[in-house]
């Protein structure tokens, strides 16, 4: 989960309110913090999480694994510190024009904060906390799981 923190003394009490605003209407919310400093306060912002993924969990409950290995979705769960280190593994074994695309990669999941992502399993492409693709993920990937 990624965090926005704003130096008060840099920015307008309107702009402030103005970001506020903005924030609460994409389903953010922030909390009000205080820095060791005397006369500084910070704002952090958090996305609302609806949902937190495990180790082949979503809110703690066991997904069960024919919905990944029948391919009722088209994603899975992975522990992002083992992707990235089987990424660079896969980097170093790579002759091809694919190493440029694991990089991109790479760098990309450097960034995260999450310790699980939803990874795709046609393309290359990642699906983490805070987004709405997110969300209806986990909705769906539920559902799935009752009818199982």
């Amino acid at each position: 989960m990624k965090k926005i923190s704003i130096d008060l003394d840099f920015e307008t009490e309107e702009k402030v309110i103005s970001l506020i605003s903005y924030l609460k209407k994409k389903e953010w919310y922030y909390t009000e913090t205080e820095t060791k400093s005397y006369n500084e306060e910070t704002i952090g912002f958090i996305p609302k999480v609806k949902y937190t993924l495990g180790d082949d969990t979503i809110d703690g409950i066991k997904i069960n694994q024919k919905i990944f290995d029948k391919e009722q979705v088209d994603y899975k769960i992975e522990h992002l510190p083992s992707l990235i280190d089987n990424l660079i593994r896969w980097i170093s074994e790579c002759k091809n024009q694919d190493k440029s695309l694991m990089l991109t990669d790479l760098k990309y999941l450097l960034t995260l904060e999450d310790e699980y992502v939803f990874s795709s399993i046609t393309t290359n492409h990642y699906v983490i906390q805070g987004k709405k693709e997110f969300d209806q993920l986990c909705k769906r990937i539920l559902k799935l799981n009752k009818k199982k």
